[in-house]
């Protein structure tokens, strides 16, 4: 949900209220008129300060989060290196050995504050007229069981977690490339998002229709 820098403010200044309301009542050398001037004023000037660095650090929707992420290195070396773009929203577009892919810094507020890069590439869900059977997708998904990489029938998602430091170009890439490799060892076609996207109606369906076997 899209949270204004009111929204940040606000919440800012009423936990201050309830801290400062919460000390000063107990004072009982100051005033009533007092009180409620320091209970009010106080947590504003607070608030000034705070709300600014909270709506900074954790920003407001996760269009937001990307788009300023998107502007650290390791995003800025596919856009150099490999002529990736940047959408609207914050999602990074590129083609590596024709395969498409979608590049974005994601997060997760609770119940921690965990960030991670994520990458799909996706792929032809079919070879010649026939959807891709799960079991040669089940093959590869063994070998990257411990590397946070999960395939599915028509893509496949790396999650590269962080604390601090955004993983390095270097480093995803190598994962991505070790991914197309697999898709071309197994004769798996690129396709465009577009074209990807009409497809996951039909491929839902199939899918369905298996598990009722």
């Amino acid at each position: 949900m899209e949270r204004s820098y009111f929204f940040y403010f606000i919440s800012t200044y009423l936990i201050f209220v309830f801290v400062f309301g919460f000390i000063l009542i107990a004072q009982d050398s100051i005033n009533l008129l007092d009180k409620t001037v320091q209970i009010l004023h106080i947590p504003f000037l607070f608030s000034l300060f705070v709300a600014p660095i909270l709506y900074y650090v954790y920003p407001p929707s996760d269009v937001h989060y990307r788009y300023r992420k998107h502007k650290k290195k390791v995003f800025k070396k596919f856009i150099e290196i490999h002529g990736f773009s940047t959408s609207e929203n914050g999602y990074v577009f590129g083609v590596l050995e024709n395969y498409h892919i979608m590049i974005h810094a994601a997060r997760n507020l609770f119940p921690a504050n965990n960030e991670w890069i994520e990458a799909k590439i996706v792929f032809h869900p079919k070879c010649g007229n026939q959807f891709i059977s799960s079991s040669i997708i089940k093959d590869i998904q063994h070998k990257y069981d411990e590397k946070n990489v999960t395939w599915f029938l028509n893509s496949v998602k790396i999650k590269q977690p962080y604390v601090f430091t955004m993983p390095k170009h270097e480093a995803l890439c190598k994962v991505l490339q070790s991914c197309i490799s697999d898709l071309k060892a197994q004769n798996i076609k690129p396709i465009p998002f577009e074209e990807w996207s009409e497809l996951i109606p039909e491929l839902q369906a199939y899918t369905n229709s298996q598990k009722k076997l």
